[in-house]
């Protein structure tokens, strides 16, 4: 069963949730970071892996203004937070359509 936010559900509950999403983020840095220096190539490796951190802290402040945003303007924490996953689902979807058909083929 998918993790639901309810109001009675515990602060435990939550609190493993927030952590198995840390852990997911946290393990998606290493291969976005290899994927684009094997890209770039090893003379821009550099500048490729600025880029991949400039972009990560844009899109989480980003994420955070629009995502709270939507929290804010729901009529309860629970329909804020609903509403939230659905966005950010919504989000991840296309962005994994934008990627797969945007990629370039290794040689």
């Amino acid at each position: 069963m998918l993790f639901t936010e309810q109001p009675s559900t515990g602060f435990a509950e939550t609190a493993l949730f927030g952590v198995l999403l840390g852990c997911g983020a946290g393990l998606a840095n290493a291969p976005t970071n290899s994927a684009v220096i094997d890209a770039v190539g090893r003379q821009r490796s550099g500048t490729g892996s600025a880029t991949v951190n400039a972009t990560r802290q844009s899109g989480t402040t980003l994420g955070i203004a629009v995502l709270g945003s939507v929290i804010a303007s729901a009529p309860t924490h629970t329909v804020g937070l609903h509403r939230i996953a659905g966005v950010s689902a919504a989000i991840g979807l296309a962005l994994a359509a934008i990627v797969t058909v945007t990629r370039r083929k290794a040689f």
